[in-house]
């Protein structure tokens, strides 16, 4: 494990997310597009693997910082989906 990987995932433990909030997919074999993986209205080619924090746009986050995810995608007017690539 990185020191990159332990930073989010203690992040993410210490905003009190749950398995429904966020994800780690490996998709080093397969590659699919966001949109129909995801639900995003973006359409972007994903793989290798990925750490996912699905947002609500009026949350804040005390340690956990979307603006350091690698690639962000909008769900609907009110979510968002942060991506780190790992």
């Amino acid at each position: 494990m990185t020191q990159r990987v332990f930073d989010l995932i203690e992040a993410i433990n210490r905003e009190g997310l749950d398995n429904t909030q966020w994800a780690v997919y490996d998709l080093k074999y397969a590659s699919t597009g966001s949109r129909e993986f995801l639900g995003t209205r973006e359409d972007m080619k994903l793989g290798g693997r990925l750490l996912v924090v699905y947002v609500n746009k009026d949350d804040t986050y005390s340690f956990l910082r979307p603006e350091t995810a690698d690639f962000k995608l909008t769900i609907d007017e009110y979510n968002d989906i942060y991506l780190w690539s790992l």
